[in-house]
């Protein structure tokens, strides 16, 4: 029983008390004192720093709070009976606890001061709140943490009973873990801001939380796996609400998966006109893009029937070739009954209007040549591919964009994934001239096996490696002012075993372009060398295949100093027209569908004809100009 002074005269007590009704009734914080755990239940605990007072907080009586900010736990339970209700808790530094046999009720306090709130806000302190199984939390206001991967409020446990939580409305941005034995329930709302909801799951048994009118998702889903390794098809139901608004911005989970296995959220209908959040493992269509033979192709590696009413592909940097489009509509594939939409260089995608068309396990359905790797902006994303569908539960689905092939309008750092051999490489049709490149990762990298332009006396010769190459980066500078290298198009250098191939592909690759002063991000792939990485002689416009339209290259490019793609010799002259003559049908895994290195069958002597008269009337009309320049 709090009681005033005894020292006090009844002349003093009637002004504190007039005082105290002119100015309202005073709101009292009585902080957790120790530093280790100890029980809430003992007023010693506890004290008032603008009072000097001892005692537990109690809102039945006094507009009192609890706060904790000693590092201590206060812990609710364990034998040593309940406390009193506070009027609102706020966790600062520290943690409360409420264990088995404990009851913890935060109230609005008697004149309405605090609100019977919960409030876990540790300000980069750690701050935990606990409802561990066998205990209860009840509260008359808000239950919320506030953004930080310190505030933590953990409902439930791997030991036996039932940790229950009943709440008004609950506002999470920090981490929430909720176990199977959890029983949470808000008459209210359930909000997720900015932090992360990690349902604990153990075989078909998963933590829950139960919304009596809304659940409004976002942050991140961060599902935590402790029973057996969960297989495709299972699915575990995380929340349930009147509705269900919003997603998750993402999935994670420790779980090492297929690539083509994700974990996904549905809505889930349920009674009483409610709707339940299922959690669920699933396989996903793959989109395939080869970047040498323009491929692109829907596949479903798995083994289930996927379905779909509709798909689309988009590219930011507009490599899409709609011409070249053969659409499931053309195909009747994937079931058939598909229309197209209006295709262009930045999206192709079509709609199944009536029903749902069904990737079964296994299929593969090529759309055509319609990507090409050098269009877009030099350096631009080379994986600007995006790939969605809608499945037959509404979900809009991120498909996974798996890229093979080496062709990219960008520098390149080709890496055999098995012996760690690399190439600085030139793809695109661009000619670029650096000063500089740096090569960086977490702890893959090899620089006793670099072979760098600087060891090799190469590219100029002036090269100088940066000061103590290590696992975590490497690089090099040219050394002469105003200096720099030339690559043109299709030109590279070998730099040696660079990276362990048991190491994490994490390389990253920058280049100095000639006068700047940042540096560019270039491309890393991981791929064998192969023969479509080697020239072909001829295909000036790196379709890998030398026909026509490099004829067309040459004729419009001639008399320039500037060498063709796959050409290492400088200018366009007749040597190139002899070149492309010479392997004219040659391709390296073209369109048509020829293996690496096959040769179609020669043209029809009369097409070689036409095109060599042709080349003659374009050697006279450059003779021509350049008598009368």
């Amino acid at each position: 029983m709090k009681q005033i002074p005894l020292f006090l005269t009844a002349a003093a007590a009637l002004t504190c008390l007039s005082a105290i009704s002119a100015f309202g009734q005073v709101q009292v914080s009585y902080e957790f004192v120790p530093s280790n755990a100890q029980t809430w239940n003992n007023d010693a605990n506890w004290f008032d720093p603008v009072n000097g007072t001892n005692s537990r907080p109690d809102a039945s009586q006094f507009d009192e709070r609890a706060v904790i900010a000693s590092g201590g736990t206060a812990f609710v339970g364990f034998g040593v009976g309940n406390p009193p209700p506070p009027g609102a808790v706020l966790i600062q530094d520290g943690v409360a606890e409420v264990r088995s046999g404990g009851l913890l009720n935060v109230i609005v306090s008697i004149n309405g001061l605090w609100d019977g709130s919960v409030t876990v806000n540790g300000g980069g302190n750690l701050a935990n709140l606990n409802v561990l199984p066998g205990g209860t939390l009840t509260t008359q206001g808000l239950l919320r943490s506030f953004p930080n991967a310190l505030n933590t409020i953990t409902i439930g446990g791997t030991a036996a009973g039932t940790a229950t939580v009943n709440v008004p409305a609950a506002a999470f941005q920090g981490t929430t873990r909720v176990f199977p034995n959890a029983a949470f329930t808000s008459t209210g709302s359930i909000t997720f801001g900015a932090g992360v909801y990690s349902p604990q799951i153990n075989g078909a048994n998963s933590g829950s939380l139960n919304a009596g009118q809304n659940a409004i998702l976002g942050g991140t889903l961060t599902p935590v796996f402790t029973g057996p390794f969960p297989v495709v098809g299972n699915s575990w139901g995380i929340m349930q609400a009147d509705t269900i608004v919003g997603e998750f911005a993402n999935i994670t989970s420790a779980l090492t998966l297929p690539f083509n296995r994700r974990l996904m959220t549905r809505v889930v209908p349920i009674a009483g006109n409610r709707q339940r959040l299922d959690l669920e493992l699933a396989e996903v269509l793959v989109l395939n893009v080869n970047r040498n033979t323009r491929q692109i192709s829907i596949t479903h590696p798995g083994g289930s029937s996927i379905s779909l009413d509709n798909y689309s592909i988009f590219s930011s940097q507009g490599r899409l070739v709609a011409g070249n489009w053969n659409s499931l509509t053309d195909q009747g594939a994937l079931g058939g009954g598909w229309n197209e939409s209006t295709a262009n260089t930045g999206s192709i995608s079509e709609l199944h209007p009536s029903g749902n068309g069904t990737a079964s396990g296994g299929a593969s359905v090529s759309l055509g040549s319609i990507y090409n790797a050098l269009a877009g902006t030099f350096a631009g994303n080379v994986n600007d591919i995006t790939f969605s569908y809608t499945d037959d539960n509404g979900r809009i689905v991120d498909g996974i964009v798996n890229y093979t092939g080496t062709k990219v309008n960008n520098l390149l750092l080709q890496i055999d994934p098995t012996s760690g051999v690399t190439k600085l490489r030139n793809t695109s049709n661009t000619t670029v001239d650096i000063e500089g490149y740096v090569v960086s990762s977490t702890a893959s990298l090899t620089p006793s096996s670099w072979n760098s332009l600087d060891d090799q006396n190469a590219a100029g010769g002036d090269w100088l490696e940066l000061l103590n190459p290590s696992a975590s980066q490497i690089g090099e500078l040219k050394g002469g002012i105003g200096s720099f290298t030339t690559l043109a198009p299709q030109a590279s250098y070998e730099l040696g075993t660079i990276f362990n191939p048991a190491a994490a592909r994490d390389l990253t690759f920058e280049f100095l372009l000639a006068g700047g002063e940042v540096g560019t991000v270039g491309a890393v792939v991981y791929e064998p060398f192969t023969v479509e990485d080697a020239d072909l002689d001829g295909d000036y416009n790196n379709d890998n295949i030398v026909n026509a339209a490099d004829y067309t290259v040459w004729r419009n490019n001639l008399d320039s100093p500037t060498a063709l793609p796959n050409d290492d010799t400088a200018g366009v002259g007749p040597d190139d027209y002899t070149r492309w003559k010479n392997h004219f049908g040659e391709s390296t895994g073209s369109d048509s569908g020829a293996g690496a290195n096959s040769v179609v069958p020669e043209p029809a002597t009369g097409v070689l004809l036409i095109l060599e008269l042709l080349a003659s009337i374009t050697f006279r009309l450059a003779r021509s100009r350049r008598r009368n320049s």
